[in-house]
């Protein structure tokens, strides 16, 4: 048989990726699935959809806030795959998804 190194090279930065990617999924703020998950919780423990979703949505106001505020702190950070920049998308996705559901 041939030589497959580089075929198992890339299925295990696939793998990898996959794997962080569901690992940041995990986050408990609202727009992701843990985020979801938290509300789920919430929601069971409390029996109020709407407080459980405002709570959700201030804990992934919150994580959005630390993603920016961790984005401004190391801002000298290699530009690899523009990782400031891709950190202040995320947080502003975050404080975009969450934000609508606080009432103001």
């Amino acid at each position: 048989m041939g030589n497959y190194e580089s075929t198992v090279v890339v299925f295990f930065l696939i793998a990898a990726g996959n794997l962080l990617l569901a690992l940041f999924n995990l986050f408990p703020g609202y727009p992701l699935d843990g985020g979801r998950v938290l509300r789920a919780l919430l929601w069971r423990r409390s029996g109020d959809i709407k407080d459980a979703t405002r709570k959700a949505g201030i804990c992934g106001i919150l994580i959005g806030g630390m993603l920016s505020s961790f984005r401004c702190l190391h801002s000298d950070l290699p530009k690899l795959a523009s990782g400031p920049t891709l950190l202040h998308g995320v947080s502003g996705r975050f404080w975009s998804g969450s934000s609508c559901l606080i009432p103001r």
